[in-house]
């Protein structure tokens, strides 16, 4: 296969035999066809990148804090068990 070139100012990274990536210090799982390959990625903000293969888009990778991701993930859970808390939650039952 032969070697991909990517411009300079991209950020270039070899995909271990995990087909994980490190980005930040996070690691960031492709995909298994990828292992041993360099993929381009391209810094859109803060912690959003976005990823070629030559000249594939693999799309976008959104790294989340851990402890904002499970508190948004906790607030979610709670609203969709009881959207408001002085009401019960409606039950609907097709017959």
């Amino acid at each position: 296969m032969r070697v991909p070139t990517y411009p300079p100012e991209s950020t270039v990274r070899r995909v271990n035999h995990q087909a994980v990536i490190k980005l930040n210090g996070d690691c960031v799982y492709l995909n298994f066809s990828l292992r041993h390959q360099l993929v381009r990625l391209q810094h859109e903000s803060a912690l959003r990148w976005h990823a070629w293969f030559h000249d594939v888009d693999l799309g976008t990778i959104e790294i989340a804090n851990i402890n904002d991701a499970l508190s948004m993930l906790s607030a979610a859970e709670s609203i969709a068990v009881n959207p408001n808390k002085d009401t019960p939650t409606p039950i609907s039952v097709n017959a």
